[in-house]
């Protein structure tokens, strides 16, 4: 895993230790994960990415997140059949927590990651985009409900 006068150090093997055990990372999980700036952590993923090709970025700008290459993944966990981790796609996974809105029901960011198996973070992407569906952020905090709200 390295190349030249790069080696992987500390940072970067906590980065891959989140991504074995989670779907994807961000630039602010990968922050808080190595304690390092925000500015540290995007250099952090860049080169894992385009250095040592460990791995594969998906999106663009601020909803840009960071999964295992599928080298690293091959490395990382031996024989396991390598396969992007997506329980349902998302507009399945919209489709669904939609459904079970409309039955008069609210529910949590716990509840959703629950149901669908995403991380907090992606239970907020999806829940920005169903607003265009009439779905309302109730609450604050721990308290924060989602519902479909006509």
């Amino acid at each position: 895993m390295t190349q030249e006068n790069n080696h992987v150090d500390v940072d970067h093997l906590l980065i891959l230790q989140y991504l074995i055990r989670h779907e994807e990372i961000d630039t602010a999980i990968a922050a808080e994960v190595t304690q390092r700036s925000m500015e540290q952590a995007r250099e952090l993923l860049s080169k894992m990415k385009n250095e040592f090709n460990l791995l594969e970025s998906v999106g663009r700008g601020k909803g840009r997140y960071f999964t295992l290459s599928r080298s690293a993944y091959e490395l990382l966990k031996g024989d396991m059949q390598y396969e992007r981790q997506q329980s349902l796609d998302k507009e399945a996974v919209k489709i669904r927590i939609l459904s079970i809105l409309k039955i008069d029901r609210s529910l949590t960011n716990k509840e959703i990651r629950q149901l669908t198996g995403m991380n907090r973070k992606q239970v907020q992407r999806l829940i920005k985009e169903l607003e265009l569906d009439d779905v309302k952020v109730v609450g604050r905090g721990a308290g924060t409900k989602y519902i479909y709200a006509p």
